[in-house]
């Protein structure tokens, strides 16, 4: 199983590192750190996390997993991104978020019309 977990400038690093904790551990599981890069991203706490491969070279996984920031404002004008999140999530089979993550998944045009969570200051 293809597993994309999104790396971005302030994450949270928990949002990220629990998720793949739980899912790295299936037999199966195939994980990737994706960003618009590949190498360092510094996390809201001022953890250093590095992805491993760009948005373009995932155009097809099966499970997506977008962490929080506690900066959510700022990653909503990350056109990159979101516009990656929406091609994507047509082909995953499951587009998953932690917190304000959903923020994201919002901005992306995944929620329209369908319940959400998120944190209660979002």
């Amino acid at each position: 199983m293809d597993i994309a977990f999104v790396l971005y400038e302030h994450m949270t690093a928990l949002d990220l590192v629990g998720p793949y904790e739980v899912l790295a551990s299936h037999p199966e599981a195939r994980p990737r750190f994706v960003a618009d890069h590949v190498g360092a991203i510094r996390c809201d706490n001022g953890l250093t996390l590095c992805s491993d491969t760009t948005f373009d070279v995932v155009p097809t996984p099966e499970l997506i997993v977008v962490p929080g920031s506690s900066h959510w404002r700022a990653v909503l004008d990350d056109r990159t991104l979101v516009d990656w999140l929406a091609s994507v999530h047509t082909k995953a089979t499951w587009t998953t978020s932690v917190c304000t993550g959903a923020t994201l998944l919002a901005k992306a045009g995944m929620l329209a019309g369908r319940p959400a969570t998120t944190h209660w200051l979002a």
